[in-house]
């Protein structure tokens, strides 16, 4: 729904947000106890919805990523 949308885009400039949105990615926490808590509802709310992506470097593509650990494991051929 619409508040789990903006709980997504809010995770990517809000670091409890994040926390949160991981919790149930790992099965630390239920969906209903993350989106429970107050607190998280009303960072998600007060989340720009246009921010920008945090500054640093964007993580590699799939592509470059497998290349990656491919190099570093001699034994093993990617595919």
């Amino acid at each position: 729904g619409p508040v789990r949308t903006a709980a997504l885009a809010a995770a990517a400039t809000d670091r409890a947000v994040w926390r949160g949105i991981t919790r149930i990615g790992a099965s630390l926490a239920t969906p209903r106890e993350v989106f429970a808590d107050p607190g998280f509802l009303a960072r998600v709310r007060a989340a720009a919805p246009d921010a920008p992506a945090p500054a640093g470097p964007r993580p590699p593509s799939y592509t470059a990523l497998r290349r990656a650990i491919a190099a570093h494991a001699p034994d093993r051929k990617e595919g």
